[in-house]
């Protein structure tokens, strides 16, 4: 999942907007937005044609093959910096002032990297090393004891299951095959905290006509002691932190459950944890949620239940809203969840050849009332 944007501290120096790109020969230099994927810059700065257009995506197969540097300055008073990274696609580095400070090599995690020995006051310079997707995935089956199958039938450019990155992005039987990179999520640098939250975990226990919720803040650095405020269903909660974690429970009684589209409300419950001048927010769905698989006269049962309801699934393969990523919106992303719903459909399948999509996708999904199957991200291929 993507590394979640710390909104509420006005000291960050975002690192997103105006780049550029260029590769390592310098026979092309564009101007590139982040988050954003190459590809899409390059067909903007017309360097290469419309990949979707006729049989281009064979003419611009070049591209991932190379190194491609992108590059910006920024100013900084002070140097006490985290830099926080996510969506970094796939085999990449990140230099500050010349000295490597971060190496990327999965596309689906985030990273947090102190970097305040790389900064200094004044102007400063990052680039990031796109390096060859391709070519770092055939090196890696070069290295294998054995070789790995990948799917031959869906992926032009081979050896896609070497690298943890989408795998549709190296073709599949309705997708070009291009092996995009960029960076699809955040690039910040916050100011360094002895402590930060990390994560945020919803357990919900069922009981009648009530309903515990226990939220785990998850507390990175050093906070042994440290309060952390929770706030849920008109409650305010001072936890301290132990061993990493501050955890509250609140009970619930008479709860609004949310309930799949066509079978009542979607009602959501505001949530919000704060750490110091930290705070992030969710919105909760109050559901219990079951597979029941019980012997039967077929065999066994494979039956949902929401709420004690059973549950008739009707729904699609989700797969990647498009196949360049700096050409994925929210809203349009929105539109095409609410076709969705506009079709009857109460649930999709996150497939795993794709990726795991934004906060943003998982919200409108409660939202919309569409449940989701969410895949691990492999897909018909065999990996190390």
């Amino acid at each position: 999942m993507t590394q979640e944007a710390d909104s509420t501290n006005t000291d960050i120096v975002d690192l997103a907007g105006d780049w550029t790109l260029s590769d390592v020969d310098n026979e092309h230099k564009i101007a590139f937005q982040l988050p954003g994927d190459a590809i899409s810059a390059l067909h903007k700065a017309g360097v290469i044609p419309e990949p979707y257009w006729g049989r281009n995506e064979y003419d611009v197969r070049w591209v991932s093959e190379r190194k491609w540097i992108a590059r910006r300055e920024f100013d900084l008073e002070t140097c006490d910096f985290e830099l926080l990274v996510s969506g970094l696609d796939t085999i990449a580095d990140i230099w500050i002032n010349g000295q490597q400070v971060l190496s990327g090599r999965n596309s689906f995690r985030s990273y947090r990297k102190d970097v305040s020995a790389a900064l200094k006051t004044g102007t400063n310079s990052v680039e990031i090393h796109f390096h060859s997707n391709v070519k770092a995935a055939e090196q890696a089956q070069e290295n294998q004891p054995y070789f790995v199958p990948y799917s031959t039938d869906n992926c032009p450019i081979p050896h896609g299951n070497m690298l943890r990155k989408v795998q549709c992005d190296f073709g599949w039987d309705w997708n070009i095959a291009l092996a995009p990179f960029g960076l699809y999520g955040v690039i910040q640098l916050v100011p360094k905290r002895t402590s930060y939250i990390d994560a945020i975990r919803i357990c919900q226990h069922h009981n009648g006509d009530a309903v515990t919720v226990s939220i785990t803040a998850v507390i990175g650095g050093k906070a042994e002691g440290e309060l952390v405020t929770i706030c849920f269903d008109g409650c305010h909660y001072e936890v301290p932190v132990a061993n990493g974690i501050a955890v509250a429970r609140a009970l619930v009684e008479n709860p609004k459950l949310w309930w799949p589209v066509g079978l009542g409300e979607q009602t959501l419950y505001d949530l919000t944890v704060s750490l110091g001048n930290e705070t992030r927010t969710r919105r909760i769905g109050l559901r219990q949620m079951a597979l029941i698989a019980q012997d039967d006269a077929a065999g066994k049962s494979f039956i949902f239940q929401v709420n004690g309801h059973n549950v008739f699934a009707r729904g699609a393969n989700w797969i990647p809203a498009d196949a360049l990523p700096g050409r994925i919106d929210e809203q349009a992303t929105r539109e095409l969840l609410q076709s969705a719903v506009d079709a009857n459909m109460n649930m999709l399948r996150v497939w795993g050849g794709g990726r795991y999509e934004p906060d943003s996708f998982y919200d409108a999904c409660d939202e919309l009332g569409l449940l989701v199957w969410q895949d691990f991200m492999f897909a018909c291929n065999l990996y190390p």
